[in-house]
């Protein structure tokens, strides 16, 4: 994915996308340095939002013009976050 998205704050490239990830990205310029979606200007945060109130992940694809593909890493990405925090 050859992307360079320009935003107000920053420069996102591919080098911002999260190892592991097509979708997820972090940069400190860019969406307030929250985990977001690559290119789109909408945080990991707030699809997972969308969710919590009874969203599918088609209605979220159609309505925020998003892959599917990219929800889906979103929920993989919330996942591992949990997992990787988990203490015991």
């Amino acid at each position: 994915m050859e992307i360079n998205q320009l935003d107000n704050k920053g420069i996102v490239t591919v080098e911002s996308l999260v190892a592991g990830y097509q979708w997820i990205c972090v940069s400190p310029g860019y969406m307030g340095g929250h985990p977001a979606i690559f290119g789109k200007r909408i945080s990991v945060e707030l699809i997972l939002d969308f969710i919590l109130q009874g969203m599918t992940i088609e209605e979220i694809s159609q309505d925020y013009d998003l892959p599917i593909e990219a929800v889906q890493e979103v929920m993989r990405f919330a996942q591992e976050s949990v997992i990787a925090r988990k203490v015991g």
